[in-house]
């Protein structure tokens, strides 16, 4: 399992008159889910389905 970074265009198909948000992501190549922050979502009105607490590993680069 590695760390990879991507570009991604994040947007609500619910509400498609509202601007998609580009954004850099890093995930794990072995995660499942998708976790955005809270701006991204409130931005593109999206309903939360499920909230959990979480801690990032310590990354060195």
């Amino acid at each position: 399992m590695g760390l990879i970074h991507a570009n991604i265009v994040l947007k609500n198909p619910q509400r498609s008159k509202l601007a998609p948000v580009k954004t850099t992501a890093s995930v794990d190549s072995g995660a499942v889910h998708l976790c955005i922050p809270e701006h991204i979502q409130l931005q593109l009105k999206l309903k939360s389905i499920d909230q959990k607490e979480f801690s990032l590993a310590e990354v060195s680069f």
